[in-house]
């Protein structure tokens, strides 16, 4: 059996390790408050880095549809996938404003071939017509439509109804020679025929046309001048 020669005491201070204990939880909050603000600003960096240029496009865009003005264009303030869709957005606007030039000047030449047509009507003593094979529409001018005793704004539905003035003897003929020249090179159609005056009095017309083929030399459309000779050619 032993012999008890002493005695060991421990002494545990709690208090000290209590406060080391919450010391260390405190850095741990701190560090996982710091670690959540970083991620978050992080975060809304590289959301604005997306949304800032795509608003920034959209403001462009609305300041070119606003204004009608294509030649304004985004500017370039970065690389990467960013840069490159700036880079598409103005090849966009580009190629807008390069088919927006194309149809204006076409416009433009319309609006000036249309009012050299009209000054030409208006000065020739013969009448012009125009037949849209495509459209099914026929037009007349005034000058025609006097020749042909109409009222100078009579309204045509069909080239029928203007076929159907030609005389009967007559009719096949230019019908004849008519399809003939569609399906030749010739540049020009000249013919002369007889026509019903509204008084039901026979004219003669000296018809001249010329025609714009599509695919397949397809006649497309059709336009000319009729002449009055009745004094001619009676």
């Amino acid at each position: 059996r032993g012999t008890r020669v002493g005695s060991i005491v421990l002494v545990c201070d709690r208090r000290a390790q209590g406060a080391r204990l919450r010391q260390y939880m405190g850095i741990i909050l701190i560090v996982l408050v710091l670690s959540i603000g970083i991620r978050i600003a992080v975060v809304m960096r590289l959301t604005r880095m997306v949304t800032d240029p795509l608003a920034y496009l959209a403001g462009v865009a609305r300041e070119i549809s606003e204004r009608r003005d294509y030649s304004v264009r985004a500017e370039r303030e970065t690389g990467g996938e960013i840069g490159q869709l700036i880079d598409a957005f103005n090849e966009m606007v580009a190629r807008i404003d390069r088919h927006d030039r194309a149809r204006q000047a076409a416009e433009d030449g319309l609006r000036r071939s249309e009012e050299r047509y009209a000054l030409a009507a208006r000065g020739s003593n013969d009448g012009l017509w125009d037949y849209d094979a495509t459209a099914g529409r026929v037009y007349l001018s005034p000058r025609l439509n006097a020749i042909l005793g109409e009222r100078e704004a009579e309204q045509w539905v069909s080239i029928l109804d203007l076929f159907g003035r030609i005389h009967p003897e007559d009719r096949d003929r230019v019908r004849v020679e008519f399809a003939a020249y569609s399906q030749s090179n010739a540049e020009a159609f000249d013919v002369e025929f007889r026509m019903r005056h509204h008084n039901e009095a026979w004219v003669w017309m000296q018809g001249r046309s010329t025609v714009v083929r599509g695919e397949g030399g397809r006649v497309v459309r059709t336009a000319g001048s009729l002449s009055d000779i009745t004094r001619r050619k009676t």
